[in-house]
């Protein structure tokens, strides 16, 4: 039932996208980014947020195709608002299905040249429990991805048992770090956890994003740390 909820919302284009930005603390900088967040539209046009109507979805086909509709989407937008955009860059998240399918790079390609953007205007998001379960093809997905030009970002950076691991093998130019040490910025002992995690991504080519920051008091601790870039409601929803 969820499978063909979806493909109805997909076929009568009742699927929207929206756009968080992910702010540098280095206010030199003057690149923007942004994160793709994807909403279906009920029958009665309200907002149905994804853990609503991807909870039960176990179809690989149809997690597929949802990917390829946000990426086609979110990069056909992108080129028609990029007149003085130059400088924009998507970070869309993929689903661990999308990792196993042949073809996605492939169509990737086409796509990015049909639309004449270069890969530096996607960065592709896969979340670490997905890469520790699939980690062969994570690195192989990785590998292609970088081959398009585009970069790679480890979500959720600290939510498994094999993260110093994980990020040798996939050396992500961006990690995001598990929101649940955001959450506890407060606790000493959480803030001494974090910057442990923290060691192996320094003195690399990775840019660390911290999300969902929601009060001001977390930034502070947050510069001092290093962190790259922030995320959040605090910010902008």
């Amino acid at each position: 039932a969820a499978s063909q909820t979806l493909k109805d919302a997909l076929r009568h284009n009742r699927m929207k996208l929206m756009y968080q930005p992910l702010v540098h603390l280095d206010e030199a900088v003057t690149d923007q980014h942004f994160e793709v967040l994807l909403r279906m539209v009920d029958s009665e046009n309200n907002e149905v947020f994804p853990n609503q109507f991807l909870r039960s979805l176990d179809t690989a086909y149809v997690m597929v195709k949802l990917d390829r509709w946000v990426v086609e989407h979110a990069l056909r937008s992108l080129k028609k608002s990029q007149s003085g955009a130059l400088n924009r860059t998507l970070f869309i998240n993929l689903a661990r299905r999308t990792l196993r399918s042949k073809s996605f790079v492939p169509w990737l390609a086409h796509l990015m040249t049909e639309l004449e953007l270069s890969g530096q205007h996607l960065t592709i998001e896969l979340s670490e429990n997905d890469a520790a379960i699939d980690l062969e093809h994570a690195q192989v997905f990785a590998r292609a991805i970088r081959r398009v030009g585009c970069t790679f970002c480890l979500k959720h950076f600290g939510g498994s048992t094999s993260s110093e691991k994980i990020l040798e093998l996939l050396k992500p130019e961006y990690v995001k770090i598990d929101g649940s040490y955001i959450q506890e910025l407060s606790d000493r002992d959480q803030t001494q956890a974090l910057s442990k995690l923290l060691a192996p991504t320094r003195n690399r080519d990775m840019h660390v994003i911290a999300p969902l920051i929601e009060e001001i008091g977390q930034l502070g601790e947050l510069v001092r740390m290093g962190i790259d870039m922030v995320q959040g409601y605090y910010l902008q929803p």
